[in-house]
């Protein structure tokens, strides 16, 4: 199954016409069968209908069934310069959550190997720097049961034609 995460700044409650766009884009892909989850930051306009009580860093919600984790934000400022450092916080704070909550295999092999990979799944009989599996075509993740994090696919890395490359660069 194909899996989308939509990271937008608002979403509803919020009534915002960019975030209702891509909460609207979202269930669109949701109802062609795709899973969908949404990364926001808490309610930024619509305050008042905003469901989160707590500190927490994060906490969930959904739309029309499609799960939304919010990083919690402070309320939206209307200064130029603190709105531009809300985002910057907003954006850092989704790179802590990613980093923390993604999963990815990874298959470090030689040249035998890679090139053997190579040849079943793009039919070149040759080694390669990198391939990359995405996750609903995995090729070495294991775990076919519904984990917590987010599993984005599997990466083969060559390790003796990478340190051909930095031969060949240095």
């Amino acid at each position: 199954m194909k899996k989308i995460l939509f990271h937008s700044l608002t979403i509803p409650p919020d009534n915002v016409s960019t975030g209702m766009l891509v909460a609207e884009i979202a269930d669109g892909f949701k109802e062609m069968g795709v899973d969908v989850e949404i990364l926001a930051s808490s309610p930024q306009y619509n305050i008042e209908n905003n469901d989160n009580s707590t500190l927490d860093k994060y906490y969930t919600s959904s739309y029309k069934d499609i799960n939304i984790t919010h990083i919690n934000s402070s309320n939206r400022s209307f200064n130029k310069v603190t709105r531009f450092f809300q985002w910057i916080t907003f954006h850092y704070q989704t790179i802590k959550f990613l980093s923390k909550n993604i999963e990815i295999s990874v298959l470090l092999t030689n040249t035998k190997k890679m090139t053997s990979l190579n040849y079943k799944y793009r039919n070149k009989k040759k080694d390669t720097d990198i391939l990359s599996f995405p996750s609903e075509n995995s090729v070495f993740y294991e775990k076919k049961i519904k984990c917590k994090n987010i599993y984005f696919g599997d990466l083969a890395l060559s390790f003796s034609f990478i340190k051909k490359q930095k031969e060949n660069f240095s």
